[in-house]
């Protein structure tokens, strides 16, 4: 009984060893297909693939065009504290696409030249007519005839 465990134990062991290697194959080729640049493109984690050659000045815009559309977002949530981070994103994002901006480095270039003032401003009107509103509808019925 214990010769016979101790052979199938053996070839089993023999199999595996046997195996590893094309099971380490077949593994890292999986592995390998997640990331590949087309197959994240294809499922949108990435815009485009990256040529090593050109990587520095790709980071250079990316990481500026970052900068100024933080500063954009921050100076949106000054003027209306009530806009979530996202929903200031999506707000100077809507805002880039009506402009027709969609790389880096044209954002930032766009940026750079302080085009949203307007926005900003019409923003901040916007913004202090709704507090007046409701502080008009916090008021007695009778107290906002008085004001109007």
């Amino acid at each position: 009984v214990g010769s016979a465990a101790q052979d199938i134990e053996t070839q089993i062991k023999t199999r595996e060893d046997k195996l590893t290697p094309l099971y380490t194959q077949i593994a890292c080729e999986f592995a390998d297909l997640h990331d590949r640049t087309g197959r994240m493109e294809a499922t949108g984690v990435i815009r485009q693939g990256l040529e090593w050659r050109r990587s520095r000045e790709f980071f250079y815009w990316r990481v500026k065009c970052r900068l100024l559309r933080k500063e954009v977002e921050s100076q949106i949530q000054e003027v209306d504290p009530s806009l979530s981070a996202k929903e200031s994103q999506e707000l100077l994002s809507s805002w880039l696409s009506e402009a027709g901006k969609d790389d880096d480095k044209s954002i930032v270039t766009f940026l750079e030249g302080r085009p949203f003032a307007y926005k900003l401003e019409q923003l901040k009107v916007d913004v202090t007519k709704k507090q007046i509103k409701e502080l008009l509808e916090k008021l007695p019925e009778s107290e906002r005839e008085g004001l109007l």
